[in-house]
């Protein structure tokens, strides 16, 4: 494919991207995400909102763009935050596609296929194009280690897996966790050969895993366990 018509598919799927997640702002998500990181760099936003008073789980995410929110308003920061990461989304959705089936406008038709699926057949209300969040960016990273792992780079995978896990554990956990079956099931129906090069870097991706993984497990230390489980029936 020439470089004209590869950049074509791009700006076809992140307009895509676009429909699917065009929603008015804020959305949900980003009420909670933006005020946070708002609250984190303007200690003086929102003064006596309880939720915003609340530890950070998703520190990452308020250290790598809550910056935005002391530039710019909220909105702006909503919007910059979805176009970028839809166009990165879009990058790497083209060049995950054509490893898997290398014809043209084949990543505009799956890409088309996946944004309808996850809005109309999934039930877990998962965000991936809606709202600009700590998901958002993760996903982006996760389409990047998938177009790394169709192109065999196993290695490399691993440690871009660990930055989504940096941004959101679960996202990111849960993809390490399915590429990591694939792997070995490759291995064990030899479509594969196991390399230590391939998995070497999985520590990496591990220690880059930790500022996602342990503000999420200090959420609940110390607290009552009478109230942790009322908190997670609520």
């Amino acid at each position: 494919m020439n470089t004209k018509n590869r950049w074509l598919e791009i700006l076809l799927i992140f307009v895509l991207f676009f429909l699917e997640g065009a929603y008015l702002v804020p959305d949900v998500n980003e009420a909670h995400y933006l005020g946070k990181a708002a609250r984190f760099w303007n200690p003086s936003y929102a003064p006596g909102d309880f939720f915003l008073a609340t530890p950070d789980a998703h520190g990452v995410f308020v250290w790598t763009f809550g910056w935005l929110t002391t530039i710019m308003p909220l909105s702006a920061c909503a919007w910059t935050g979805r176009i970028v990461c839809w166009f990165a989304m879009a990058f790497f959705w083209q060049k995950l596609s054509w490893n898997v089936v290398p014809r043209q406008w084949f990543a505009v038709l799956s890409a088309g296929m996946f944004a309808f699926l996850q809005s109309y057949c999934q039930m877990a209300g998962e965000w991936v194009f809606g709202g600009m969040e700590a998901k958002t960016i993760a996903y982006v990273f996760v389409f990047w280690g998938l177009e790394r792992i169709t192109a065999q780079k196993w290695g490399q995978a691993w440690i871009v897996l660990g930055i989504a896990s940096m941004f959101h554990v679960l996202v990111g956990g849960w993809t390490v966790l399915a590429a990591l079956i694939a792997y070995f099931l490759c291995v064990l129906k030899k479509q594969i050969a196991f390399r230590w090069q391939d998995v070497w870097t999985l520590p990496i991706g591990g220690l880059l895993s930790l500022p996602g993984l342990i503000p999420s497990l200090l959420l609940n230390y110390g607290e009552f366990p009478d109230a942790v489980k009322a908190a997670e029936r609520v």
